[in-house]
């Protein structure tokens, strides 16, 4: 297998700050463009606080175009493609009682597309016996969930309104959104280039959540509308350029005496500073995955060798697609 390495000026790759492997390294042109490379093998001593894991499948993200096209902005990227994947353990430190070889685990942290790697436990979640497939895109539905449960108090019945519906992230946002008892309005990309996109959103009826997968002017228009106390949430759902949109015209009045807000989302940074809510999303989505309620599928699987043209797929479409490794 190969791993696949994005920044040209890091020459030495890393996770979470942890050294690894080597590997090779690329130079971004105008185009972009990521290379493979054979992959040395990992440490076979852990380090306590670590474990190390055998790579299975990762998720392919529109953060990880942006990178391979030169255009992340997160300062926390590495040399190592990919910001989220599954696997099983295939080393733990002396001592350790929280993991054990052979338990399958999902990984959130940067450097995933590799053979074998060794990563901080706290990027490590254990979960249960899942096609590698389906563990692949089990983060695009912890995001759903975090971005469902941590901003507003939503009940059975609650409206919530959605642009991007068939990101990732959007598909997950309608699956769990419909198990909970939800409902869930999509905004299509016709209605957000409409004038009547205001009109549209008051026929929704009165919410407290909107949730947007793109930047633009019309988060704030969604702000105008949101219910007193509710919140526009945004996250990282179709490939586009963040420096090049148009900003977004945000009612002040609405946020001053309508107590609304407008919040980013990253499922990251929201597994780094928030770990134990993180946990509790996964959990409660293999929850629903037992009971039948939601679907855990790819819309696209591609190989490893075909990173290609699964990052083009998810620049054009912004699809749950996985790579198997």
């Amino acid at each position: 297998m190969a791993s696949l390495v994005t920044h040209s000026k890091l020459l030495v790759s890393r996770t979470s700050g942890i050294a690894t492997k080597s590997f090779a390294t690329i130079s971004f042109g105008k185009t972009g463009g990521l290379t493979s490379a054979a992959s040395t093998p990992a440490s076979s001593s852990v380090n306590a606080g670590n474990v190390k894991v055998s790579v299975k499948a990762s998720a392919v993200t529109v953060e990880d175009v942006r990178s391979a096209r030169g255009l992340s902005l997160n300062a926390n990227s590495t040399g190592v493609a990919g910001s989220s994947g599954t696997g099983v353990v295939t080393g733990v430190s002396a001592g350790d009682s929280d993991f054990a070889v052979n338990d399958q685990v999902l990984i959130v942290g940067s450097g995933v597309w590799t053979d074998e790697t060794v990563v901080s436990k706290a990027t490590v979640t254990k979960i249960p016996n899942l096609s590698a497939e389906e563990a692949a895109v089990l983060p695009s539905f912890a995001a759903a969930w975090g971005i469902l449960n941590n901003f507003v108090t939503l009940k059975s019945g609650d409206v919530v309104v959605q642009t991007n519906a068939s990101s990732a992230i959007g598909g997950a946002i309608s699956q769990i959104g419909k198990a909970l008892g939800l409902k869930v309005v999509s905004i299509s990309d016709a209605d957000l280039a409409s004038a009547d996109l205001l009109a549209k959103l008051k026929e929704a009826g009165s919410f407290k959540l909107a949730v947007s997968g793109r930047s633009g002017r019309h988060v704030g228009t969604l702000q105008r509308v949101v219910a007193k106390g509710g919140v526009t949430v945004t996250y990282n759902g179709v490939f586009e350029s963040l420096h090049a949109t148009a900003n977004a015209q945000l009612p002040i009045s609405n946020l001053i005496f309508n107590n609304t807000s407008v919040q980013g989302f990253d499922l990251n940074t929201f597994a780094t500073h928030s770990p134990e809510a993180f946990r509790a999303g996964v959990s409660s989505v293999l929850a629903l995955v037992g009971e039948k309620k939601v679907t855990l599928k790819p819309a696209h699987v591609f190989s490893q060798a075909e990173y290609a043209k699964a990052l083009e797929e998810v620049a054009k479409t912004g699809a749950a697609v996985a790579l198997k490794h």
